[in-house]
């Protein structure tokens, strides 16, 4: 789309242009922002999505949050067990594992000394396969809980490539509200 501008050499019509242009600059500075609002609300309610569909009798609440300025807002998740959310732990993480758990410093997957080997005794009791890796903690009541871990959610990580992927027709959306 294109625009044909005539433009005289009188200072008035100089002065015109200036403030047509002051206007574009305007619209596509408020298309910014909202491209930018735009993204950041998609991602954190994809987080809160995938969050909200898991079923771990052992999650804790998380806080999801959009913080910064108009042009560089962070989307965040936070809370006691955010990265065992995002990057999974034990067995479980390890069969769904994180495609960027490697960039971030962790532990591997099934390390530590409490992590043990389930034995044939112990199966028809607690449920863990014979030969599967597991360690125990005790729940709010006291109780001990044996578990294999849970896979990753990728919370953050799916939702960088949702809006990688609606990028573009936000982008294109906003522009044109603003030219029109």
């Amino acid at each position: 789309m294109s625009k044909t501008i005539n433009i005289g050499l009188s200072t008035e019509e100089l002065n015109n242009l200036q403030k047509e242009v002051d206007n574009w600059a305007k619209m596509l500075d408020n298309a910014s922002k909202n491209i930018v609002k735009d993204l950041s609300e998609l991602a954190l309610n994809n987080m809160q999505k995938i969050y909200g569909q898991s079923n771990f009798a052992t999650s804790t609440p998380m806080d999801f949050s959009i913080t910064g300025a108009e042009y560089d807002k962070k989307v965040a998740m936070s809370g006691e067990q955010a990265l065992y959310c995002e990057f999974g732990t034990g067995t479980m993480g390890e069969q769904n594992s994180h495609p960027q758990k490697n960039e971030f410093g962790l532990n591997p997957y099934n390390s530590g000394k409490t992590i043990r080997m389930m034995t044939s005794e112990l199966k028809t009791k607690k449920g863990i396969p014979i030969d599967g890796l597991y360690w125990t903690y005790r729940d709010e009541s006291g109780n001990i809980v044996y578990t294999q871990g849970i896979p990753a959610q990728k919370e953050g990580y799916d939702s960088l490539k949702l809006i990688s992927k609606k990028a573009p027709s936000i982008i294109r959306k906003r522009v044109q509200e603003a030219i029109k």
